[in-house]
């Protein structure tokens, strides 16, 4: 496994001053196998949550792990 960079764009709801939608561009970490599983991955994991929203890059990290502490 490996982490993958995934660059997702999409319309954060809101209008800037000129009216037109405001779109919001975001990096997410993924641990998959590949390209085509971290993107099937990033999309499973924001289709609840953002309605329309475009995964525009996957690339290899050059992360190589990650620490997470451990909650009580």
């Amino acid at each position: 496994m490996a982490y993958y960079q995934c660059k997702v764009t999409f319309d954060s709801g809101e209008t800037n001053k000129q009216g037109k939608p405001m779109i919001t561009k975001t990096a997410m970490l993924v641990e998959a196998t590949g390209v085509t599983e971290a993107e099937a991955r990033i999309t499973e994991h924001l289709k609840s949550d953002i309605m329309e929203f475009e995964v525009t890059s996957v690339s290899l990290s050059n992360i190589e792990s990650v620490l997470q502490e451990k909650t009580k």
